[in-house]
Parts: structure tokens; C-alpha cells; sequence
């Protein structure tokens, strides 16, 4: 009786250089394996605001709820394990509030000095209705909009509602790697935090300093509920509210609450906050805060009072905001709008009136206030930095002035009577200016004069200021500044800046990612760079930069990666530049797709990481072959995508290079004299020649003794066909897909030492051209054989004294082979005398057998070790 054929899964290698994005490149992405998570389709709810998926308790396999690009929460992401759920559930993963909006922050009781600098949006993970959950859910959020991997300490700030007390928690959570970690996700294109936690409200946050372990506070009770983005309470202390309770509150008016009152009581120094009472509302919370946007704010239950009196705790230049948050009868926010600021100042005898006349040297800037920030729609706030210095003038352009000495200034916030443009000035001393990619950055919409402006050497001046265009024709005091990192970086509508040929950076040493995903496109080839060191991502992700700039001098530069990477117009001579003390130019031309100059001047001698460097510069075909690469050790993914390169590289010396990886994938016409690479240090060879498709040169002299992984190393790579027979393979531990759809090769690789393989899936996977022996290969350590040799048309060989006692995945093993009945009737009587693993699903494709051994064998498979065998049955 014959039985039932699998249907055939196919997967394939990925194809190309894994594309980077966000500011901060840290490190090249490469391939660290492929994880099987299938992937639910999301129904995306609430403008966006909500994506969902129903989750079957039969599930045996991972899914990953994927928010998709256009929903407020893209980026995050849940994997839900097999058995986590007892019944049918509908998961929802949506947006929530803004960590200000809550008291989560000051009741988590952090050390004073450790202050939340930036926070994410909330992000709100519920079922539909009540629900047990079995295990903790893998949850991804995306980092802060702005932020990088490097010099941040980032924690995760929740509220959840514990599965076995029921009880609601407050806690932070430290990335530091232990049970939460950073990194870049390729897949979503952007930096993300990894964790595992329960039904509940998260924030990513960056905190000013780390915390030790002892600082760490302990989760803490809370009764205050968790809500949405539009402030309704969906799990409170009772419990996860019932989407049916939730769809019927939104057809009850939505309550409107007064501003709140804020008065000074002079006689006594208190202060008081005070709302009307109205019968509509549960429970109310007051927030007594120093600066609107102050996540570290008092809160205090208030019940059904809505009067607060509070001391002052000293008379001096201070300043307070208040507001309500109460819970209405639908279960829902309500929060008052912000009070007017209230300014309790030292009493003096004799009053002293500032001149704010401005002078003609101002720092002239334009501002649209309702536009997104970090403030109210109103307002402003100037982005001043901690340890900058400050004693200047400001006319806010409504008639109102102000004078600021600090970072800490209340008044460098700035409330209008009604949201509109306004002209801004300021005169005096003004040493650090930082958005850093947030804050009021897209209100900024012109600078018309530089004034006194010194930007500091903090960074990311006006980074993220997408609106921003510069019509000031004077200079910017560039006096002691030395960073001119992420300067203009995201500044999307910014083309040109009058006068920047002429600026003064001759004492700048970084340049990172100063134009990146801007609009800039104008003369700096004139500039004096004696002093940079570091040019990485310079002009990343721009997508119009296309000038002269063969004539810099850059005898300091060290760091060079991703300079271009994604600058897609440029293509400017480049042969002059010295880079003699360059170390890491990894990817520096990654994906700069016009780029075609000869480069063969370069002495890259110093050069230790060169990976992705060419990766996707399609037209890139310049002569290197004189190149000094001696110091080399990462050539990963160095030409992969690099269509038309076909240089000879014959005289590369490799003696140091440690990982080929990727380094010739898909450049489809290299077929380069690389016979005498020395290739002895190197661990990974992984997709070195996949989809290398003219590539056929004898490399069977190479010393590969070192070389672990050879994954994909030949995956079509259909003219190659050459004797490996004499590769020293005793290091390998993985070649998965190695000749994977390769319809040449033939080779004799019988004698290779595989003995410390663990992964052989997919190695001959769709090799039409594949029937030499294997008999005597030891796979005594093989683990996974999955699609081993599936389609492999020509294979016949025996293997029945293959050991697979340590084998798990067989699915697919010999399906579409050429396997013979006497090979497999030998394999079954031979392994079913070895002490298998248990439930092995194992296929021969429609093989038949019909000897008393194999018979007796096939059932030992079956009945004794559990094996689910798909051939063609019995003759």
C-alpha cells in the first residue's frame, strides 16, 4: 500500500545586501540564520491606530503579528508560541498614550539623576476579551524616532496586569541584553528592542545614565488603568475590558473638561489647582508638573474633591502647570487642557527693567507652532543642551521677551495666545543647539540670519528638521566646534545653504551622517577638511547629492563607512583622495547605484573592514586589482549585488581576512582570477558565490581548514563545476543549501570530513547534476537533514552506512531523487539498527521496497522510534 506524498514547502537563500536604515549605522547587518516564524495578515482598525489577529489554541507553529507599514504602531511586533493561548483569541496590538500622559514615570521611583530624556510611543498589547495566557508573549518595539544603538540607555518602562495575581505592575526593565536586548531588525528597517512580557502598555526609553543592578526599582502595584491612544481604559484593576464594553462606549458623548484653575496664594505660599465638579466623571487624578512636557511630574489622587493645595516649597523663579486626568463614566479619559504657567518669583525692592531691544546680530529664526512637536500646538520649545552655555535675549515675535541663562530656563518654552508663524530672535551668548532628530525640530521652518549661534559640538543640530529651509547669508560662528555630526541630517526640504562653500571646518573632525536623508546638494568641494576623521554615512540615504568633491584633503580620515551608502546620484572622480589611514570603510558605497569611478589610486593599506563596500553599486566596474588589502579581515558582502563587476583580483592578499561571506553574491559577472587566495584565516564562507552565475574558477588548492559555515556558499552558482575533493572541511559545522539549485556541479567530495556538521538541510536541494558518493561521509553530528536532497535529480548513491542517530529533520530527504529500491531497501535495514531519534518525518518521494530486511526495518522505523515514512510503498 502506498503512502500519502508531503506537499513539497520551498525556501530559498536570501538574494542581495541587507539593507540598513535610521541614522546610526553601528555595523554592517549580516545573515544570522533564518528563524520559521509564519506571519499572520494583521487587520489593521482605528485610522490605523490598531492592527489585530485571531490566534487558534490548535496553532503548532510560532506566528509573529507584524504591524504593517501605515499603522501608527509599524515597527512592533508579537510572536505568539504554540500553547500560549487555551481558546480562540483575537490579539490586538495598538497604539497608546504618550508616557507623559501617564504617572507611570515618577511612580516607578528611579533615582533622581536618572532622568527619562526621550520616550517612544505607547505601544498597547490586550486580547479582545478575558483571556489566560500561558506563557509570555515575544513582543519587538521599535526605539524612540531619532535614536541610535550607540551611546543611549535605553529601558523598557510598562504597566501590565500580572497573569497569576491579576494585579496591575509598574516596572522598567533595563536593555542591557539580559532579558532585553537592542538591536537593527532588517526586516522592519529600523532599531528595535526584543523582550518578553505580558498583556499590557510598553514605552521604550532612553534614561541619562544606566542603572546598576541595585538601582533597579522592583515592580510595584498600581491602580491606575491602562488605556489607548484615545484614552479609553481597556484592562483597569479588574481586569481586561470586553471589546463588546468598549464598542458601546463610543456611542456616548465624550466629555469635555474646563481647564483646570491654577492660582498663587501669596499670603501662604501655596498653590492651588481646582476643577469644576461635574457628575460625570469616576475618579480624577491631579498632575502638578514644572514644564508641560515633564514626564517626571507629582500626581496625586484626588477622588471627587478637584481641589488640590499644595506648599511651595521655596520662593524663587519657579513655575508650575496643572491638569486633570479623570476617568468618565464610559470608561474613558478625559484629560483637561494645560493651565497658563504660573511664575512665582523672588520678591525684590527695586524693580529693574531689561532693555530687549534687538541688535542687528541675531539669531533670526522662523517657527510654525501648530506643526507636530513635542509641544503643544502653541507653543515652542528651543532645543538648548545640558552643559551648553547660555546668557542671551529672546523676542518670541508676539511682543513678549524673555531672558535665558540655562538649559533648565523654563523659559526656553514659550506659549503664544493662538497657534501661528511666528519670528523668533535671540542675541547674546548661544554655545549648543541640538533637536537630535525630536523635540519642536519640524516647527523650525527658516533660518534667516546666524547671529551669534554657536552650535556646540553636542550634534545633531538640527536633525530631523524636515521643514527647514536657510535663506541667512551671513556665516555661522563656527569658533572651537568639532562635530558636525548629524548636523542636517533628515532635513528633507533643505537643498542648498547660502554661503557654505565658504564656512570654517577646518577644525572638524566628524562629519557622520551630516547630510543623511537630507535634500542638500550644494558646493562643498572647496572645504578645508584637513582635520575629519570620521566621514561615516556622511551622505547616506540622499538621494540627490552629486558634487565635486575629488580635491578634499583627507590624510586624517579613519572612518569612512557608509559614506554614500544609498546615495544614488552620486558619481564624482574620487582617485585623488588619500585614505591611507582609513580603518572601516565598510560600506561605503553600499547601494550607491550610479557610481562608476576608478579608484585605483586608493592606497587602503591601513583598511581592516571593507565588508558591504561595493554591495549594490550596480555599475560599479573599476579596476582594484592593485589594491594593498593585507589588513583586511572582514570582506563580507564586499561585492555582493555588484552586477557588473568582473576586476581580477589577482593579486589581493587575503592572508587575514576572516569572514567571505557574501562577498561575491549576485555579482553576476565576476569570474575574477582568484585561484591563489591564501583563504586560511577565514571562518565564513557563507553565500560567498550564490547567484554568481558566470563564476567557475578552480579554487579546490584553497586551504579552507578554518572555515566553519559554508551555507549557501555555491547556491546558483550554475558554471561552476570544479574538484573540491582536496578542501580540508574538519571546522565545518553548517552547509545548509550549499549547492542548492546549482545544475553544474558534480565534484567528488567523498572524502570531505563533515564530521562536525550539525546542519545538512538543503544541500543538494534542486543539484540536477549531483550523483557522486557520499558513503563514507561521518554525519554522526547531523541534526538537520531537511530537503537534504530533494529534486536532486541524478543523485543514486548509497548512504545506508550513514550514522543518523542525532538527525531530527528529514522531511523531504530524497523526495524527487533518482534513489533507488535496492539503495533504500540497504538504508532501511542498515538505520533501523541505529538508536534514532524520535519522530522523525522522513521522505523517500515514491520509492518502493519489497526485501523481508527492509520490510522488518521499515517497520522498526515506524513502531519503535515513532518515524512518519512517506515513500511509494510496498512492491
Amino acid at each position: 500500500m502506498k503512502t500519502s506524498i508531503l506537499l513539497l514547502v520551498m525556501w530559498f537563500a536570501p538574494v542581495g545586501c541587507s539593507r540598513l536604515s535610521g541614522p546610526d549605522v553601528g555595523g554592517m547587518m549580516k545573515r544570522t540564520g533564518v528563524e520559521r516564524v509564519s506571519s499572520l495578515t494583521p487587520l489593521v482598525e482605528e485610522s490605523g491606530d490598531r492592527v489585530s489577529a485571531l490566534i487558534a489554541p490548535s496553532n503548532s507553529e510560532t506566528f509573529a503579528l507584524v504591524a504593517p507599514e501605515g499603522s501608527s504602531v509599524v515597527g512592533s511586533t508579537i510572536k505568539i508560541s504554540p500553547g500560549t493561548f487555551n481558546q480562540t483569541t483575537r490579539l490586538l496590538l495598538e497604539a497608546g498614550l504618550n508616557l507623559s500622559e501617564t504617572s507611570i514615570a515618577t511612580d516607578i521611583g528611579l533615582p533622581l539623576d536618572a532622568v527619562v530624556q526621550s520616550a517612544g510611543m505607547g505601544v498597547v498589547i490586550r486580547p479582545s476579551e478575558a483571556v489566560s495566557l500561558n506563557r509570555p508573549l515575544e513582543i519587538t518595539i521599535p526605539l524612540p524616532v531619532g535614536l541610535g544603538l550607540s551611546g543611549n540607555n535605553f529601558a523598557v518602562i510598562s504597566k501590565t496586569i500580572d497573569p497569576l495575581t491579576g494585579r496591575l505592575l509598574n516596572a522598567i526593565t533595563p536593555v542591557d541584553g539580559a532579558v532585553s536586548s537592542v538591536r537593527f531588525s532588517i526586516e522592519m528597517g529600523r532599531n528595535v528592542v526584543d523582550f518578553k512580557g505580558y498583556f499590557g502598555s510598553y514605552w521604550i526609553v532612553s534614561l541619562s545614565r544606566a542603572l546598576s543592578p541595585l538601582e533597579i526599582p522592583v515592580a510595584k502595584v498600581t491602580v491606575e488603568s491602562i488605556a489607548n491612544k484615545s484614552g479609553t481604559y481597556v484592562i483597569t484593576s479588574g481586569g481586561i475590558v470586553d471589546n463588546k464594553v468598549l464598542q458601546s462606549a463610543k456611542s456616548i458623548p465624550v466629555i469635555t473638561l474646563p481647564a483646570p484653575t491654577l492660582i498663587f496664594q501669596a499670603k501662604n505660599s501655596k498653590l492651588e489647582l481646582r476643577l469644576a465638579e461635574t457628575n460625570d466623571l469616576t475618579t480624577c487624578t491631579a498632575d502638578v508638573f514644572s514644564l508641560p512636557s515633564d514626564v517626571r511630574g507629582t500626581s496625586y489622587s484626588v477622588g471627587h474633591s478637584f481641589e488640590l493645595i499644595l506648599p511651595i516649597p521655596s520662593i524663587g523663579d519657579l513655575s508650575f502647570t496643572g491638569r486633570f486626568r479623570c476617568i468618565d463614566s464610559a470608561n474613558r479619559m478625559v484629560v483637561s487642557p494645560w493651565s497658563e504657567t504660573i511664575r512665582v518669583r523672588i520678591p525684590v525692592d527695586v524693580e529693574v527693567i531689561e532693555d530687549f531691544t534687538p541688535p542687528l546680530n541675531v539669531f533670526k529664526t522662523t517657527w510654525q507652532t501648530d506643526l507636530p512637536g513635542s509641544s503643544a500646538a502653541n507653543q515652542i520649545v528651543l532645543p538648548l543642551v545640558g552643559g551648553g552655555i547660555y546668557d542671551f535675549k529672546i523676542s518670541w515675535g508676539d511682543g513678549s521677551h524673555a531672558k535665558v541663562t540655562s538649559s533648565a530656563d523654563p523659559d526656553i518654552l514659550h506659549s503664544y495666545s493662538s497657534p501661528g508663524t511666528y519670528t523668533v530672535q535671540i542675541w547674546g551668548t548661544v554655545n549648543g543647539w541640538s533637536f537630535a532628530g525630536g523635540g519642536d525640530s519640524r516647527k523650525l521652518q527658516d533660518i534667516a540670519q546666524w547671529g551669534p549661534l554657536n552650535i556646540g559640538n553636542q550634534g545633531a543640530a538640527f536633525s530631523g528638521c524636515q521643514n527647514l529651509t536657510i535663506s541667512a547669508t551671513d556665516k555661522p560662528d563656527l569658533k572651537g566646534v568639532i562635530n558636525f555630526g548629524n548636523l542636517f541630517a533628515q532635513t528633507r526640504s533643505l537643498t542648498t545653504v547660502p554661503g557654505i562653500q565658504d564656512w570654517n571646518v577646518s577644525e572638524v573632525e566628524s562629519f557622520e551622517s551630516m547630510f543623511f536623508e537630507s535634500a542638500f546638494d550644494g558646493a562643498i568641494g572647496s572645504w578645508d577638511m584637513k582635520a575629519a576623521k570620521n566621514l561615516s554615512s556622511m551622505f547616506r540615504d540622499n538621494a540627490v547629492f552629486n558634487q565635486p568633491i575629488g580635491d578634499w584633503n583627507l590624510a586624517s580620515a579613519e572612518n569612512l563607512m557608509a559614506m554614500f551608502l544609498g546615495a544614488t546620484k552620486f558619481d564624482q572622480p574620487l582617485n585623488t583622495w588619500n585614505v591611507s589611514h582609513v580603518t572601516n570603510a565598510a560600506g561605503i558605497f553600499f547601494g550607491a547605484s550610479e557610481f562608476n569611478q576608478s579608484l585605483d589610486g586608493w592606497d587602503v593599506s591601513s583598511v581592516k573592514d571593507m565588508s558591504f563596500m561595493f554591495c549594490d553599486a550596480t555599475r560599479f566596474n573599476g579596476t582594484i586589482d592593485s589594491w594593498d588589502v593585507s589588513r583586511v579581515e572582514d570582506m563580507s558582502y564586499t561585492f555582493t549585488g555588484a552586477l557588473v563587476f568582473a576586476g581580477s583580483l589577482k593579486n589581493w592578499e587575503t592572508g587575514r581576512v576572516k569572514s567571505m561571506q557574501g562577498l561575491f553574491q549576485t555579482a553576476l559577472v565576476f569570474n575574477g582570477e582568484i585561484e591563489d587566495w591564501d583563504v586560511s584565516s577565514v571562518e565564513d564562507m557563507g553565500l560567498m558565490f550564490a547567484y554568481a552565475a558566470n563564476f567557475g574558477r578552480d579554487i579546490g588548492s584553497w586551504s579552507v581548514s578554518n572555515v566553519k559555515t559554508m551555507d549557501h556558499m555555491f547556491e546558483r552558482a550554475n558554471s561552476f563545476n570544479r574538484d573540491l575533493s582536496n578542501w580540508n572541511t574538519s571546522s565545518l559545522t553548517n552547509v545548509s543549501s550549499m549547492f542548492a539549485f546549482n545544475s553544474a556541479f558534480n565534484g567528488s567530495i567523498a572524502g570531505w570530513d563533515v564530521s562536525h556538521v550539525t546542519d545538512f538541510s538543503n544541500l543538494f536541494f534542486y543539484a540536477g547534476a549531483f550523483n557522486s558518493s557520499l558513503a563514507t561521509w561521518n554525519v554522526s553530528e547531523g541534526r538537520n537533514m531537511y530537503n537534504m536532497f530533494i529534486n536532486a535529480t541524478a543523485f543514486n548513491q548509497d548512504i545506508s552506512d550513514w550514522n543518523v542517530s542525532s538527525v531530527r529533520y528529514m522531511n523531504n530527504f530524497l523526495y524527487g531523487s533518482a534513489f533507488s529500491t535496492s539503495h533504500y531497501e540497504s538504508l532501511l535495514t542498515k538505520w533501523s539498527s541505529l538508536p534514532l531519534q524520535h519522530g522523525v518525518d522522513f521522505s523517500v518521494g515514491s520509492v518502493q521496497y519489497s526485501s523481508a530486511a527492509a520490510i522488518a526495518g521499515r517497520d522498526t522505523l515506524v513502531s519503535s522510534f515513532g518515524w512518519t515514512v512517506h515513500d511509494g510503498g510496498q512492491l
